[in-house]
């Protein structure tokens, strides 16, 4: 019987295993593209015009075009959608939205959002929860509300994260920021903060909100700063109920751009600055300087013992 030397047998043995160790990943690879494929595919409620996986070996990169998301609420539609998925992070992606993006609900609504740059990251994991963030670099969107005019906002930067909440199941803690934020009204948002905890079965069991904060410009004006903390929840006939507990800085130059807005008139004005006269004397803020709750109680709205008008209805 004829034998192979045992130094070429040496040689060839490291070849060979590199070229059976490629085989099967090469077909675990293709094994996981196809599982994406379907996966994607199944999902209730989803649409897409085409579909691939790209990224070999390191990685995967899925592209979803013209995907439609639809529920019984409403629809969410984008141009082009691409995840990556790394092979060694199995459970950790990153996805950008490229396009224009258009929401539409039930009750003829329309959202339409466009962005310089639209990405995101999901990280799921039995240790760590799951969290979602999301980064927008000048976001510009249109809204068209089906009973009042189309109005349209832009910003510099968009930043929000939501993610399980350690310890409470059921319970997400979620961060806002915006920068920069602008359009068609009179207040110029330059900074808003805003960092709640809320209930996964929705606003009907509340927000816990741990920090807020908005800081606008309005004209040569100082700019007015609004910080606050509080609860709020949807009562019975889904109004907005609960309590904010305020502290607000140059409340004059907030109280006129309210007005020239038509959300305060001139009566609960002189009312607000007489209050918030009498209360910072008594408190010892400092001048044009407020602390006080607004709340939301009976389907109206308060700013301490004024009443501003209907509390908002969702």
């Amino acid at each position: 019987m004829t034998q192979i030397p045992s130094k070429r047998y040496k040689l060839f043995l490291p070849y060979a295993l590199l070229a059976t160790l490629l085989l099967l990943f090469a077909g675990f690879w293709l094994s996981v593209s196809r599982k994406i494929e379907q996966r994607v595919l199944e999902q209730p409620g989803l649409t897409v015009d085409a579909i691939s996986v790209a990224g070999f070996p390191s990685q995967w990169r899925i592209r979803l075009d013209k995907p439609a998301y639809r529920l019984s609420g409403g629809s969410l539609q984008s141009e082009t959608v691409r995840i990556t998925t790394l092979v060694y992070k199995p459970h950790h992606h990153i996805f950008w939205a490229e396009g224009e993006q258009a929401f539409r609900d039930k009750n003829g609504n329309k959202l339409f959002l466009t962005a310089q740059d639209f990405k995101g990251s999901l990280l799921r994991g039995p240790e760590s929860g799951n969290r979602i963030s999301l980064v927008l670099t000048a976001p510009d969107v249109q809204v068209d509300p089906a009973l009042s005019s189309p109005f349209t906002l832009q910003a510099d930067q968009l930043e929000f994260y939501t993610r399980d909440l350690a310890g409470q199941p059921g319970v997400s803690e979620n961060f806002l920021s915006i920068t920069n934020l602008s359009g068609n009204t009179a207040l110029s948002l330059m900074k808003g903060e805003i960092a709640f905890n809320a209930a996964s079965s929705g606003l009907g069991d509340g927000l816990d909100i741990s920090r807020l904060l908005f800081r606008f410009a309005d004209g040569p004006a100082l700019p007015v700063t609004l910080r606050g903390q509080g609860r709020l929840k949807l009562d019975a006939t889904r109004h907005l109920q609960g309590k904010l507990d305020l502290q607000i800085v140059n409340l004059k130059s907030l109280l006129e751009s309210l007005q020239s807005n038509g959300l305060v008139s001139q009566s609960n004005m002189n009312t607000i600055l007489l209050f918030a006269s009498l209360a910072s004397a008594a408190s010892g803020d400092a001048q044009n300087t407020l602390s006080l709750p607004l709340q939301f109680k009976g389907g109206q709205m308060f700013l301490g013992p004024v009443m501003l008008g209907p509390a908002p209805q969702f």
